[in-house]
Formats: C-alpha cells, sequence, structure tokens
C-alpha cells in the first residue's frame, strides 16, 4: 500500500508491505526500475493477481437470480455501455464505494471524485463544468440520492446552458454509507438516515429535462444509450437494494466499512 499518510496505510485492511511518501514519485521511481520481461516467479505471481482479480470480482458481482437491482448491476451495465472517452463524475457516499472498485476506466482523466474531502452535492456541478469545457464528449453524473437533494438547484444550470446528459442517482432513500456504518457498529439501531425522496420525475419535469424511473436490471442499458443520445439531459432514478452493501462487507470479513 502507498499513501502520503501513515494514517491511511492500514485503516481498512492489513498491510503486508507499507510504503508512505509522494505517491507520484514513488511510482515514477518504481516504472524506472522494472523489469521489463518477467521472470518466471513473477509471470506466476502475475497469474497469482489476475486469479485473486477474478475472485474479487465475484465478490462484488455474485451470481444471483432475485429481482431487486443492486449497485454492482448498475456499475455492471455502465462497464458495458461507457465509451472509453466518457468523463465521469461521481458524488460521495455508498455509490461511490461501488463506482470507485469496479468501474473499468480505459482512458486516464475521465473520472471526477471529491474523495478526500468529500463533499457531497459535489458531482453534478463536476458534470456541469466537464460538459461546459469538453462538450464534444460525453459526461455521465452518477450521484446518491442525498447528494442529488443536496445539489438538484443545479438543474437550472444545466437548463440555462442547454446541457445533455444522463444524470444517474442511485436511489435507496436513505444515506447509505452512514447507514452501513451504524449497521456495523451498532446491529440495528441507526439513526438520522432514513428518509423519503421527493419525485424526482416530478423534479425532472420543473426543470424540462427527461426523466426515467429504473427498477429492473434488464432495463438500464437500454435507457443508458437512449439518454447519451438524447439532446436533453436524463435524470434516471435508479432503485437499488439498501442491504447490498452491507452484505458484501460482511462477506469480505470486514469489521469497518471498505472504501
Amino acid at each position: 500500500h502507498i499513501d502520503a499518510t501513515v494514517a491511511e496505510i492500514d485503516r481498512c485492511y492489513p498491510v503486508r508491505y507499507e510504503i508512505v511518501g509522494n505517491i507520484g514519485r514513488t511510482l515514477t521511481f518504481m516504472l524506472k526500475h522494472k523489469v521489463t520481461e518477467p521472470s518466471i516467479k513473477r509471470r506466476r505471481r502475475l497469474k497469482e493477481v489476475e486469479e485473486l482479480k477474478k475472485a474479487f470480482e465475484e465478490q462484488f458481482y455474485p451470481e444471483d437470480e432475485s429481482e431487486a437491482l443492486k449497485p454492482s448491476d448498475v456499475v455492471e451495465a455502465l462497464n458495458e455501455v461507457l465509451s472509453d472517452d466518457t468523463i465521469v463524475s461521481v458524488d460521495v457516499g455508498e455509490h461511490k464505494i461501488w463506482m470507485s472498485r469496479c468501474l473499468i476506466l480505459r482512458k486516464q482523466r475521465r473520472y471526477l471524485v471529491s474523495n478526500g474531502l468529500a463533499a457531497m452535492g459535489f458531482s453534478l456541478p463536476a458534470a456541469i463544468a466537464a460538459k461546459t469545457v469538453f462538450n464534444d464528449k460525453p459526461v455521465l453524473c452518477t450521484i446518491g440520492d442525498g447528494g442529488f437533494t443536496m445539489s438538484f438547484g443545479e438543474l437550472e444550470t444545466v437548463r440555462r446552458l442547454k446541457l445533455a446528459f444522463p444524470i444517474l442517482i442511485f436511489d435507496n432513500d436513505m444515506l447509505g454509507q452512514i447507514y452501513t456504518k451504524q449497521r456495523i457498529t451498532y446491529g440495528e439501531r441507526t439513526i438520522g438516515v432514513s428518509f423519503k425522496n421527493p419525485d424526482f420525475m416530478k423534479v425532472a419535469e420543473a426543470f424540462d429535462l427527461e426523466g426515467v424511473t429504473v427498477t429492473e436490471r434488464g432495463e438500464l442499458k437500454e435507457v443508458l444509450k437512449e439518454a447519451f443520445a438524447s439532446d436533453k439531459t436524463t435524470l434516471i432514478d435508479v432503485k437499488v437494494d439498501k442491504e447490498e452493501t452491507l452484505r458484501v462487507i460482511e462477506k469480505l470479513g470486514a469489521t469497518r466499512p471498505v472504501y
């Protein structure tokens, strides 16, 4: 684990090798001293890494025939639909865990996230800025229902500037990451995390935008394709399973949320 801060090194999982220092300079040093042709031992290690990667993906993408839409279903659909040039803005909260761990990025400088500062509501203005500067590139805003209710006044800016990009809401009627932390720490006792959202379709209508509600996994890919092809911003309200993150964390054997 390479990190600029000592406190972050083993905060969420045990570390076998740790390096504390400037991440950019450390990686530059490592690249300069890399071995071009992998040795037999290294090839074995690379194979082991591929197997671990596959096992990791299986934990986040379980074979599940249930109808409940999971955050992993959403990211899996995004991996199939997004083009290499798509700029993705990600908000703060539970969906950021899934996006940061499972989204496949094929080009650099395409992922906008307020990771350390954790400013809820960040991704909508970030997407507006990205689309304003790079109008020729596809842009996607992903956000939780908590972050969206804090920032959807910015839809006026979207309408005024005539911007067109999908806004995908991970909607679980709660502050999911705080809920998960409280469940891990206090069991069934939670407080201040559940709420009833406004009708997001009426919010879209109020700002003269397109609006679609998704409740089944089979709908999402087609909805995304249509949203990227539209000349209007499309609000996609995806109803996701609120318990899935907790189930995955417990399955991984973590005692604290992994993010």
